[in-house]
């Protein structure tokens, strides 16, 4: 093999090795690039899925309020004295004494 044959494949070398690397950090680049647009994506369709819905929850509860009967149907439903005792013993023993209720409804 020749000087200059043996200079040509170096050169071919070098360039390959460099023409591979920069293809490689152009892959990169792409992957990162769609990784954050995928990324501030969810993001957004995330943060309209709550807006939308708390302005439902507010639209709902300013034209269909809760009835006046079922309040006093969920007011007649009280519990007996024992039941009360035994939740308020069971929220003092989970919480350590640091629970306290306030309202007890049924589900």
């Amino acid at each position: 093999m020749s000087k200059l044959q043996h200079s040509n494949t170096q050169v071919h070398k070098c360039f390959e090795y460099y023409f591979n690397k920069l293809i490689m950090e152009q892959n990169l680049g792409n992957a990162l690039s769609i990784m954050i647009v995928g990324m501030v994506t969810v993001f957004l369709i995330l943060w309209l899925v709550v807006l939308i819905g708390n302005a439902l929850i507010r639209l709902t509860n300013k034209f269909w309020p809760e009835s006046e009967i079922s309040k006093k149907a969920n007011a007649a439903l009280t519990a007996s004295d024992g039941t009360v005792a035994a939740i308020i013993a069971a929220v003092d023993v989970v919480t350590k004494g640091k629970g306290k209720i306030t309202k007890i409804t049924k589900l």
